[in-house]
């Protein structure tokens, strides 16, 4: 869930979806328009969609969805400003984007979520159970790309993340371990920093095959 702040919609009120969406289907497959203002727009994201970023690999990309919604804007096609949009999620995540429609709305954008103006906050399902007293993790992250290991790991040379969160529920499933759904909340935005920081804690994402160990893997 993404929290915006009052100052950001000027010149308008939202539109709950775009016109090029209205004959998209709703079965989470494709992304859609969830608020469009006149200069900045929220897309919900379904899982198998990359986020602009160059390793794409063999994900849809949502810079050519959002370059097909925005053909007359010029920041939807400006790879040095990431498309417009203001953050990511990973290929094989759900959830809401804040994408820009101008550059000062884009730096309208980044200077909220630097002042702490905009709340993001996920749902993630995670093996174990979380205890009470676990509030935050506190950690930094390092990436990097090698053969060996997930990308993002915590490191004292790592760059500074911080990730709050609580257990909503626990599941009881058939067998070990059961899930705990979480709520988490970011303050800073670091590639994979939900994931590395789940895994570092002993509760690694379900079906996560870069940071969960196989043993604890959950399989459709």
């Amino acid at each position: 869930r993404l929290r915006l702040a009052p100052r950001s919609a000027p010149g308008g009120g939202a539109r709950p979806r775009h016109r090029a969406d209205a004959d998209a289907p709703e079965d989470g497959g494709r992304p859609r328009v969830e608020v469009d203002l006149p200069d900045r727009l929220v897309l919900h994201k379904p899982p198998g969609w990359e986020v602009d970023t160059t390793d794409a690999g063999g994900a849809r990309r949502l810079s050519a969805y959002l370059q097909a919604l925005l053909p007359g804007r010029p920041l939807a096609r400006d790879a040095l400003r990431s498309y417009g949009f203001l953050h990511r999620l990973d290929t094989p995540s759900s959830g809401l984007l804040l994408a820009a429609k101008t550059l000062e709305a884009l730096y309208d954008l980044k200077l909220q979520l630097s002042a702490g103006g905009l709340d993001r906050e996920y749902a993630v399902l995670g093996h174990g159970l979380l205890p009470p007293r676990r509030a935050s993790v506190d950690a930094g992250l390092r990436y990097w790309r090698h053969e060996a290991g997930p990308p993002s790991a915590v490191s004292r040379r790592g760059r500074p993340s911080l990730t709050w969160l609580r257990a909503l529920a626990h599941c009881r499933p058939p067998g070990p371990p059961p899930p705990s759904l979480l709520a988490i909340r970011i303050r800073t935005g670091r590639r994979h920093q939900i994931r590395a920081h789940a895994a570092h804690i002993g509760h690694p994402t379900v079906c996560d095959g870069k940071y969960a160990d196989a043993g604890v893997l959950v399989r459709r």
